[in-house]
């Protein structure tokens, strides 16, 4: 926009790509631990957790006097963006019933384009504005809407029956899968995944409430190492072809 430039100057090239590129970088890094968070405080906390930071950066943004203080907005929103958009699709699959599980998971990134969409005609509506307003109104939007939903998802959103089980809350767990309508055979299912684990004795054992950032980051790495495994190697195959032809087919060069 024209009016943007007025404010801070024209971007040399470098500038241009860091301001692009810090929002990308920062949720890269944040969403390395959304998991650790989101196993923490619950999905819907982490959830609602990344909301607010994300409306606290927009709302930098919108109100920036200068251009550090604009990236330093676009840091926090990544950020934000990086805690909430992991553990959404992972609550999402968590409790939604099984017959619609695909179709909610996938609404994620159908809701993103369209969001892509309605931002870019919204700035074009304002772009005739001969004021700083033609900028800061889409972000300060995007605040206000990002700080609602982080008080819907505190206080509306139920905890997720999995994470439930696994903390041990086993009847808060059996409330919710009621209140979700899931069938029997799929509740075992989760509850196979979330059982305490199995010393060589046989004696089962409860999962640790709390252990150390090293500990942690060792079994996520231990995780990670999974996907390579014979019965998942089809599956991270495909997930790293489809985000490789969503990158080869050009639409970054479109959007930036």
């Amino acid at each position: 926009m024209t009016t943007f430039t007025d404010y801070f100057g024209n971007l040399s090239s470098s500038q241009h790509g860091i301001v692009v590129s810090s929002v990308l970088l920062s949720a890269t890094i944040a969403s390395l631990f959304a998991g650790s968070l989101s196993d923490t405080m619950g999905r819907s906390r982490a959830v609602a957790i990344g909301s607010l930071v994300f409306a606290v950066g927009a709302a930098l943004e919108a109100g920036a006097r200068s251009l550090a203080m604009f990236m330093v907005g676009r840091v926090i929103v990544g950020i934000g963006e990086g805690l909430f958009l992991s553990t959404l699709v992972v609550y999402i699959c968590e409790v939604s019933p099984p017959k619609h599980r695909g179709a909610l998971a996938s609404m994620v990134q159908l809701l993103i384009t369209v969001g892509l969409v309605l931002g870019y005609f919204m700035c074009y509506g304002t772009v005739r504005v001969t004021s700083s307003f033609s900028w800061r109104f889409p972000l300060a939007l995007q605040s206000g809407i990002a700080a609602l939903l982080a008080l819907a998802s505190f206080f509306q959103l139920p905890h997720s029956p999995r994470w439930l089980a696994y903390k041990g809350r086993h009847a808060e767990a059996t409330a919710a899968w009621d209140k979700l309508g899931v069938s029997g055979a799929e509740r075992e299912k989760d509850s196979l995944l979330v059982a305490a684990p199995i010393d060589q004795a046989g004696a089962s054992r409860p999962v640790p409430e709390r252990i150390g950032l090293k500990q942690r980051w060792l079994q996520s790495m231990n995780r990670l190492t999974r996907v390579f495994r014979g019965d998942s190697r089809k599956q991270m195959f495909l997930a790293v072809f489809m985000m490789s032809m969503q990158q080869l087919s050009g639409i970054d060069g479109v959007l930036y």
